[in-house]
């Protein structure tokens, strides 16, 4: 009705009725212009949309441990339910290929040995075994390391994990790429909102 009544194709139509030929073909391209505006909107507003939502998938975090830092991206895990079995804490993973910047060579060299034998040797750090279960697979052990720190950069606020169980994998946990981290939503679920924004929110101490 809007379209109607604030354009030109209301008046052509009205022509077009009363047998005005190029009224009626005027009225045609216009009604085309319009549809094709209509279909273009429709699909800009899915596209931000969707962009909005793989941007709430996503966050920066810094991990920290024993002096060495490691920026990475994360993916938002919904469906990440790994813990580890004595502290019952949820658990984050990431590529052994990737933990050289935060953990010391031998620990590193012990899980990769590891994953190679199936045998873990002992190392200057206790390593955790998180079991888990995977598709095409019934069952499997990851090592794991508690990371001292972990900074999840959010939209408004900046939230500090201490003590972070975080299980590394033998290949890439993204085959795009697209990030480093498969990061457990459940660690941020008793985080508290203080103040405004650019909060630092502590869990975890």
């Amino acid at each position: 009705t809007t379209i109607y009544n604030y354009t030109r194709l209301g008046y052509y139509l009205r022509k077009a009725a009363k047998g005005d030929l190029y009224a009626q073909r005027l009225a045609g391209v216009l009604a085309l212009i319009v549809l094709a505006s209509c279909v273009f909107g429709k699909v800009a507003v899915a596209s931000l949309r969707q962009r909005k939502k793989e941007k709430e998938l996503y966050c920066e975090i810094l991990l920290s441990h024993k002096g060495r830092n490691k920026r990475a991206s994360a993916l938002l895990d919904t469906g990440n339910h790994l813990k580890e079995p004595v502290s019952r804490k949820p658990v984050i993973l990431m590529d052994i290929a990737d933990a050289g910047e935060l953990l010391d060579k031998s620990t590193e060299d012990v899980v990769r040995e590891f994953y190679k034998t199936g045998t873990l040797k002992e190392a200057g750090e206790r390593i955790r075994m998180v079991p888990y279960h995977s598709v095409g697979k019934n069952y499997g052990m990851l090592a794991a390391v508690f990371l001292e720190q972990v900074q999840v950069q959010m939209e408004n606020e900046t939230v500090e994990l201490s003590n972070v169980c975080t299980g590394f994998t033998e290949g890439p946990v993204s085959a795009s790429k697209n990030y480093q981290v498969i990061f457990n939503i459940e660690l941020l679920s008793d985080r508290r909102k203080v103040g405004d924004v650019g909060t630092c929110v502590r869990v975890g101490e």
